[in-house]
């Protein structure tokens, strides 16, 4: 069974059925409202929302890339004022 990744929220999320009998699953997080889409099983409602997460967190993780335009204004920001 895979196991299901906490949400981006840092909560961990329910992966449930939809009516008996019904073979309709997703992932959802009770405390910020995620969800993902419905699968016809829960191995790949899990597999789903876990990929979710990870792009998620290589989206935060990854280092800020500041542009030529926000860089040259911490330049000029630097230069001492003449008075």
């Amino acid at each position: 069974m895979a196991v299901l990744s906490n949400c981006t929220c840092g909560c961990e999320p329910v992966c449930e059925s939809g009516a008996i009998g019904s073979r309709n699953w997703n992932v959802c997080c009770f405390n910020c409202g995620a969800r993902s889409a419905t699968f016809p099983n829960r191995t790949e409602a899990v597999m789903s929302w876990n990929q979710i997460i990870a792009d998620n967190q290589e989206v935060v993780e990854a280092p800020a890339v500041t542009s030529f335009i926000d860089q040259a204004i911490q330049h000029i920001k630097a230069i001492p004022t003449v008075g």
